[in-house]
């Protein structure tokens, strides 16, 4: 299934059950990561933390070449481009794959109501 973040076009199987639920595991750890970095003295080391939650959370499900393809490299990461990723990253479900799925289900419900 074909997804896009940040105009990026990306592939991976997220109708599969197991990978939703892997990105469901991806989402808890980054947000658990982004808490722990606001603890940080050091607020360079705080936006490291959360720009690398981000880009672990994205290789979980698009591999490595997918979060760089977003994200860049890890040492090129930056937090306002990783804040932006994140935010359409934890929406995938809900604005892309929900709707691809729910045309499908509305396709052969139509579909058995017209007695096909």
């Amino acid at each position: 299934m074909k997804v896009k973040i940040l105009g990026v076009s990306l592939e991976a199987n997220l109708g599969n059950p197991q990978t939703a639920r892997r990105f469901e595991d991806s989402v808890e750890q980054a947000l658990l990561k982004m808490r722990e970095a606001e603890a940080e003295p050091r607020g360079s080391d705080g936006m490291k933390m959360q720009c690398q939650a981000v880009y672990d959370a994205m290789e979980q499900i698009f591999g490595t070449e997918g979060a760089q393809a977003v994200l860049g490299k890890p040492e090129e990461l930056d937090i306002l481009r990783c804040m932006d990723a994140f935010d359409e990253y934890v929406n995938i479900y809900g604005k892309q794959v929900g709707p691809m799925i729910e045309k499908r289900v509305e396709r052969y419900s139509r579909a058995r109501l017209n007695g096909r």
